[in-house]
């Protein structure tokens, strides 16, 4: 399921392709974002260096140096 709660037959049916090409397209193109995006260890790394905090899914993450300025 899509967002606005499209499903993959759907999207299939209105676009004159089947269900499997729609569902190849999507994990292709979550694989090219996933792709485009800092690894968390990096992107942890370089808030470490520049100073900052990390909220995650609602979790604090410490990170060393800094967790002190964020409570």
């Amino acid at each position: 399921m899509l967002r606005h709660d499209q499903r993959l037959t759907d999207m299939a049916g209105g676009n004159n392709v089947s269900e499997s090409t729609v569902r190849r397209w999507r994990d292709e193109l979550i694989a090219l974002l996933a792709a485009q995006a800092s690894r968390l260890d990096r992107a942890l790394k370089k808030v470490a260096r520049q100073g900052g905090g990390v909220l995650i899914d609602g979790t604090l993450v410490p990170v060393p140096g800094v967790l002190a300025h964020c409570q």
